[in-house]
């Protein structure tokens, strides 16, 4: 049976917005790019249909320019839509994300919250979502006041690792700024390779070569993840010298994983942070 086609112009936006968030936004595999092509025509249908809603017809175009990798421009039309709709948990759920990407993560979280405090929408990505602008900065106020709002503590693990792993980076010299430096880069190769979100797994090795190992779980292959894995490599050795910035060389270890392989044995392998691995201390 062909897919219903819509009656108004309304719809159309809507069946729009729908369809790129489920085709470029959700449950996302692999390595991507984005069919500029494609892209195009949905900016020509939503340019014929804005009549159905300029909030509408701004979020489509805000979620164009996201796909692209044009974060300013889709913060402009995010404020655009908002200007007409200032409490639609949908457009500020998605103006969240274009925040976070551009590491704009406090902002971001602010929002995530008043979504759910102020409006009573929340999905469960939430609230990975807040955890996920929580991981820059070592900051778990954020997480700490929407889990003691939905009175929950599934959380509870997760803020007791950003707390220790703040604590252990002093004892192998990483500053919290060449944390968030490291982090940050890492987010953005992943968000424009392969437009995931991903909670990473964290360990140190305390002994004679000491260093922060980040794990990085995506819904990738063996083989794009060894892609991802020489991709990164040779980023980080150019940002390093590019930027002058040699006291990173040595102090993070950064791996590409499958998602499946994130429940290898380890033991609690959802956790954020596996601790000091305590047979490497010097």
């Amino acid at each position: 049976m062909a897919p219903r086609q819509p009656k108004t112009k309304e719809e159309a936006l809507r069946s729009l917005l729908n369809d790129l968030i489920e085709e470029y936004l959700l449950n996302q595999e692999g390595i991507v790019t984005a069919n500029d092509f494609a892209l195009q025509g949905v900016l020509k249908k939503a340019e014929k249909n804005k009549e159905g809603g300029l909030d509408s017809y701004y979020l489509v175009k805000a979620l164009v320019n996201v796909i692209q990798g044009r974060l300013n421009t889709a913060e402009g039309e995010f404020k655009k839509a908002l200007r007409i709709s200032p409490n639609d948990p949908v457009i500020l759920t998605n103006y969240s994300v274009a925040l976070r990407l551009l590491n704009k993560n406090n902002e971001s979280n602010r929002i995530l919250i008043k979504v759910i405090k102020e409006f009573k929408f929340f999905e469960s990505s939430m609230l990975n979502n807040i955890l996920f602008n929580s991981i820059p900065e070592l900051e778990t106020k954020y997480l700490q006041e929407v889990t003691q709002y939905l009175e929950t503590d599934k959380m509870n693990g997760t803020i007791d690792s950003l707390i220790s792993l703040k604590g252990d980076l002093q004892e192998i010299d990483i500053s919290f700024s060449e944390f968030k430096e490291v982090i940050e880069l890492l987010r953005f190769m992943v968000s424009k390779r392969t437009r995931q979100q991903f909670i990473p797994r964290f360990s140190i090795d305390n002994g004679l070569d000491r260093h922060l190992k980040i794990e990085v779980f995506l819904n990738v292959t063996t083989q794009e993840a060894a892609e991802l894995n020489s991709e990164f490599t040779t980023y980080f050795v150019d940002y390093i010298f590019d930027n002058e910035r040699h006291d990173l060389s040595g102090k993070f270890l950064v791996f590409f994983k499958q998602q499946k392989s994130r429940y290898d044995g380890t033991e609690n392998p959802d956790a954020l942070y596996l601790g000091i691995n305590e047979e490497l201390v010097a």
